[in-house]
């Protein structure tokens, strides 16, 4: 019998992660979100580099029927929000490294929402 798993490339190492492992991580993920209010059709911004998590959010998200609005990571201030804004999410994950940037600008997103 052969195992099934999802190669994920992340920098210079790869990590398997079993197609098993990935579905707990993406129930979990969505079963967050929906306690949290998010429905199907909502929008919830997905700011973080290019790693596994990205795309276990994204997969959650879909479980739900949410989107997952992936907004580049590079931009700061108000490209940042301008995209966010845009994209009408109801929520933001970021990555632990863009935590200062993104949350400089989340009271200008919300206050006025």
């Amino acid at each position: 019998m052969q195992i099934q798993y999802l190669q994920v490339a992340r920098e210079s190492n790869t990590r398997q992660f079993f197609l098993q492992e990935v579905d707990l991580l993406t129930n979990a993920i969505a079963n967050y979100f929906h306690e949290a209010g998010v429905r199907q059709g909502s929008v919830v911004a997905l700011v973080m580099e290019n790693r596994p998590e990205l795309v276990f959010y994204w997969l959650g998200l879909g479980k739900i029927g949410a989107i997952g609005a992936l907004i580049n990571f590079n931009l700061r201030q108000r490209s940042l929000q301008h995209c966010i804004e845009a994209a009408d999410a109801h929520g933001i994950v970021f990555s632990e490294e863009l935590a200062p940037g993104t949350v400089t600008i989340s009271y200008f997103i919300y206050a006025f929402t």
